[in-house]
C-alpha cells in the first residue's frame, strides 16, 4: 500500500495484543496472510492475551501445502478457539484464472479447500469455506460458481461479497441494481441450501442476518443510508501490516501503533480518532461492507428477538421447499 512502512514483528504484535484486553473475534486480511512466516504465531499472541474465540483467516489459495500446515499449526497453538479459513473463488475454471491472473489459479485454490477440509476430521473448531467477490466481470457467472462448489467442493458455507470501495482498477465495478438483487437471492437460496445439510457446521441465526445484510446493502445502493450508526472505530477497528490504524479500511490513518507504545485504545482515543468517529456519525457514514454491517446488527439489535424467530421460521420453510423442488 502507499506509504506503508515494515510489517510489525512478532514482538511488536504480542506488544500490541498485551494492551487491548479482551477481544472476542480477529479478522485477518492482506494481501495474502499466508506470506507471513510468522502467522501462527502472530494468531497466537491475540489467542493468549485476549481471550480470542474466533479467528477468521482469507487466503487466495495458490499454496495449498502452506496454508494447510499454518492451519494445523493455529489449531494446536489455540486450542478451543474456532478457526475459519476462507479460500477465494471467483469464477469456475479459466474465468477464475482470467480474474486473479495466475494461470492455474483456480485449480491451486480448490486444492487449497480440500487439503485444508481434510484437517476438520481431527478438529471440529474448524470451518472451510469458499469466498467470492462479486463485480461486473463475474455476476453473470455466478450461478454456475455455487452450483460447482455446493457440488464439487466439502466445504461449510459459500460466502458472497460486493466489491467495495475504490478499486485501483478503474474498469472494475458493481452489477447493476436490479442484478444485484437477483444475486442476493440467489446467494440467501444456496445459504438455506447449505443451512440443510447437517454436517455444515454454521451459525444457526446467520440466515436472519444475511438477510437484513442484503436489504441494507440494497438500501444504500439505491443511495440511501444505513438506519443505525456505522460501529467503525467504536465496535471496530483496522490494524495495518505497518502498525497504522484506521477506523476503517475505506477510510484514512488516525495513527500509529509504533508511535503510540503499540496501545490501539490509546490510538482510539486520540483527537484524530475521536474526529474520524464524529465524521461517521455527522455524515451518516453507509457502504455495502459486510463485516461492518453484522457489527452494526450486534449493536444495535438487529433484527430484533421476535423477528429474528419469525424470519428463521420462515426460511426455515424456504430452505425445505428448494432441497424438494430443486
Amino acid at each position: 500500500m502507499d506509504g506503508a512502512g515494515p510489517d510489525l514483528s512478532l514482538q511488536e504484535v504480542e506488544a500490541v495484543a498485551a494492551k487491548i484486553g479482551p477481544l472476542e473475534t480477529l479478522l485477518l486480511s492482506g494481501g495474502e496472510p499466508t506470506l507471513r512466516n510468522d502467522l501462527p504465531e502472530v494468531v497466537a499472541a491475540f489467542f493468549l492475551s485476549n481471550r480470542l474465540r474466533n479467528v477468521g483467516l482469507p487466503t487466495n489459495g495458490l499454496l495449498p501445502e502452506r496454508a494447510r500446515l499454518f492451519t494445523r499449526r493455529i489449531l494446536e497453538l489455540c486450542p478451543g478457539m474456532a478457526l475459519d479459513v476462507n479460500v477465494s473463488l471467483d469464477g469456475v475454471g479459466a474465468k477464475h484464472d482470467a480474474i486473479r491472473g495466475v494461470p492455474g489459479a483456480f485449480e491451486k485454490a480448490c486444492e487449497t479447500v480440500r487439503m485444508v477440509a481434510e484437517l476438520r476430521q481431527q478438529c471440529d473448531r474448524l470451518r472451510v469455506n469458499v469466498s467470492t467477490v462479486v463485480f461486473d466481470a463475474n455476476w453473470r457467472h455466478l450461478p454456475e460458481l455455487l452450483d460447482y462448489v455446493r457440488e464439487h467442493l466439502d466445504v461449510n458455507g459459500h460466502y458472497v461479497e460486493l466489491l467495495r470501495g475504490a478499486p485501483r482498477d478503474s474498469r472494475l465495478a458493481l452489477p447493476p441494481y436490479r442484478a444485484l438483487r437477483r444475486i442476493n437471492r440467489l446467494v440467501l437460496r444456496n445459504h438455506l441450501l447449505y443451512h440443510g445439510d447437517a454436517e455444515k457446521r454454521r451459525w444457526p441465526h446467520e440466515t436472519p442476518y444475511l438477510r437484513e445484510l442484503h436489504r441494507w446493502q440494497e438500501r444504500v445502493l439505491r443511495g440511501g443510508r444505513w438506519p443505525a450508526s456505522c460501529p467503525a472505530g467504536r465496535e471496530v477497528a483496522v490494524i495495518e501490516s505497518d502498525g497504522r490504524v484506521r477506523a476503517c479500511e475505506l477510510r484514512g490513518v488516525v495513527g500509529d501503533l509504533r508511535q503510540s507504545a503499540y496501545d490501539l485504545h490509546a490510538v482510539l482515543q486520540s483527537p484524530e480518532a475521536a474526529a474520524e468517529r464524529q465524521t461517521i456519525v455527522g455524515t451518516r457514514c453507509s457502504c455495502t461492507h459486510c463485516v461492518f454491517l453484522y457489527e452494526a446488527f450486534a449493536v444495535h439489535g438487529i433484527p430484533n428477538e421476535r423477528r429474528r424467530r419469525w424470519l428463521e421460521r420462515w426460511l426455515r420453510l424456504r430452505g425445505r421447499l428448494y432441497r424438494i423442488f430443486r
